[in-house]
């Protein structure tokens, strides 16, 4: 397999779609009770976005991405980590992680923040992996049981 990525923003196509269908694949596993996120399941705001290409048999097909936007002067919150169920375990969200990481600490912030879900076991794997540290909830996930969030130091 060959792979390819880009750096854009919130409002590429390709991105909106994969954000849909992160959304879409959580409300298969998580149901109704996913509603409740509604107010921040949108791509307002500045996002730097990384999007992963299959480019093999010369199709640049979108299969992953990832993002994040200022939650503060020094603070990032990482969002929309997805990768394709067929290409999972091969080490794209970590590459998407670290571009990630290396913009945010490029543009001069100290920590990212991320939230999962309580059930959403490989992410949080990959959180840990990645010198991710448990923290308090923010923002809507302050004391939501159902939410996972993670700071890590850039």
């Amino acid at each position: 397999m060959k792979f390819t990525h880009v750096f854009t923003n919130e409002k590429n196509q390709d991105f909106i779609d994969l954000s849909r269908e992160l959304w879409n694949e959580y409300f298969e596993k998580v149901g109704e009770g996913l509603n409740k996120y509604q107010e921040v399941n949108n791509l307002e705001g500045k996002h730097f976005v990384v999007l992963i290409f299959d480019k093999d048999n010369d199709i640049n097909k979108p299969i992953a991405c990832g993002s994040f936007k200022e939650f503060s002067n020094y603070i990032v919150e990482i969002k929309r980590v997805f990768v394709k169920t067929q290409y999972r375990k091969i080490g794209l969200a970590t590459l998407i992680m670290e571009k990630l990481e290396k913009e945010a600490k490029k543009r001069n912030y100290n920590f990212s923040i991320l939230v999962t879900g309580k059930n959403n076991l490989p992410s949080q794997s990959l959180y840990k992996k990645l010198d991710y540290h448990k923290c308090e909830g923010f923002g809507i996930f302050k004391g939501d049981i159902d939410a996972i969030s993670f700071k890590k130091k850039l």
